[in-house]
């Protein structure tokens, strides 16, 4: 329960709740720090992060009608990072950008296409 202050100065209490359950098909999907999760439509793509020194370039899909969990790419073709930015672009485009590891800061782009499930590099214009 919280205070708050209602339109004329008074305090309100107000009731708060949420619930939390645990999903099935995730038992693969170590637990992690620095990674992504974005939102597209039904699904929630979690990319990369880390767990202590080891770091993951994994990618996940939640599907959230059906409370399901699939690993869509053990690993995809850049590497493991956590800190990254991953952006929805065009309804069906993941933009990942950066990241670190332990020995360096990426500075790279890569776009994933939630249809076709490719990962492309995107190079730098100058």
């Amino acid at each position: 329960m919280f205070g708050l202050i209602g339109h004329f100065g008074l305090l309100k209490d107000v009731n708060i709740s949420f619930f939390l359950s645990v999903l099935s098909g995730h038992r693969n999907l170590r637990g992690r720090a620095g990674h992504t999760a974005t939102l597209v439509g039904k699904h929630i793509y979690i990319l990369g992060g880390r767990n202590g020194n080891e770091f993951f370039n994994d990618l996940w899909v939640f599907d959230t009608e059906k409370e399901q969990w699939d690993l869509l790419q053990a690993k995809v073709p850049f590497s493991p990072r956590a800190y990254h930015s991953c952006t929805l672009v065009n309804e069906n485009e993941l933009w990942v950008i950066g990241g670190s590891d332990p020995k360096m800061m990426h500075s790279d782009v890569h776009v994933f296409n939630t249809v076709s499930l490719k990962v492309f590099f995107v190079p730098f214009l100058s």
